[in-house]
């Protein structure tokens, strides 16, 4: 039975910031239908703002792929304690955070170019909002590498030491802080309110990168930090 610990970091919480952007934008959907919607070519401004809340839950299927790892190693090695618990708990910790930084700068993109995203400009909307999903897609990878660097470990029975701790918490920390930079990239990019032109689509799209940068600073420093372990 995989501990109460990590079941809230990897399944629990992520279901929660879902379940908390998904009711922000639902509640501003209703606001904007009973004002009136127009009328869309293709599809219907629900079923574009379903679509939405399936990209958004890959957060929680993600961390159920990490939170099934973590049963699989329970399983075969017993319950995790010491310094092995420690690493997985702070790797954790920093997937939770990307997670909420991950649906907050998505509701955020949502709920303020909404009119838009239920509108005919859901394709460049939603381009906007799906980049995100890379912070969670990047944690998984981080996740992944961290499980793998602990099972061969286990495999040969010996314990994590406290060198290798930190360098676990030190790499998942950093790549936390690393895509916290999203938030500024989502500031920045609402500047730009209307993206009906190409032009302002690709100045929106473009800001972004701000937050994207600081993303790919965390990972590398992440692979390098782990790599040294």
């Amino acid at each position: 039975m995989v501990e109460i610990e990590f079941s809230s970091l990897f399944l629990a919480l992520p279901v929660g910031a879902w379940c908390v952007g998904a009711s922000v934008v639902a509640s501003n959907y209703s606001d904007l239908r009973d004002k009136g919607l127009a009328a869309v070519k293709i599809g219907s401004p629900g079923g574009r703002l379903l679509q939405y809340y399936v990209l958004t839950a890959t957060h929680a299927v993600f961390g159920l792929v990490i939170w099934l790892q973590v049963a699989s190693l329970e399983e075969s090695y017993g319950t995790l304690d010491g310094n092995t618990r420690s690493a997985l708990t702070w790797v954790g910790v920093a997937f939770v955070w990307v997670v909420f930084v991950a649906i907050a700068s998505q509701a955020s993109t949502i709920r303020l170019r909404l009119s838009q995203f239920v509108g005919e400009d859901f394709g460049r909307v939603f381009i906007l909002t799906a980049q995100w999903n890379t912070l969670t897609i990047f944690g998984l990878v981080v996740a992944f590498l961290v499980l793998g660097r602990i099972s061969a470990l286990l495999r040969t029975a010996s314990a994590s030491s406290a060198a290798q701790t930190y360098q676990i918490i030190l790499a998942a920390l950093g790549f936390a802080i690393g895509a916290s930079g999203a938030l500024f990239g989502v500031v920045w990019s609402a500047k730009v309110r209307d993206v009906t032109t190409v032009k302002d689509f690709v100045r929106a799209l473009r800001r972004t990168e701000i937050g994207i940068a600081p993303l790919l600073v965390g990972l590398l420093w992440a692979i390098l930090t782990l790599g040294a372990t």
